[in-house]
């Protein structure tokens, strides 16, 4: 969950500030289809319309954590 991403949605309850939470989503995939994978994004969560969230690309030089996948392109 991601917190306060935007100064105009913080909220309050009588004397409570309440902060709206957002859903956060990280794939990690190759460079060679994020193009695709970036426009089946935006195309799903409509990310054209305004307010729906949004979405960015982020080179990563080293992961760890997931050496149990392997991706095998398709042939």
């Amino acid at each position: 969950m991601g917190r306060g991403t935007d100064i105009h949605e913080r909220k309050k309850l009588p004397g409570i500030p309440v902060e709206p939470e957002k859903e956060i989503i990280l794939n990690v995939f190759p460079a060679t289809v994020s193009q695709k994978v970036m426009e089946a994004i935006i195309a799903a969560g409509e990310l054209d319309k305004t307010g729906t969230g949004i979405a960015s690309v982020i080179e990563l030089k080293q992961v760890a954590g997931i050496c149990h996948l392997l991706y095998q392109p398709e042939t």
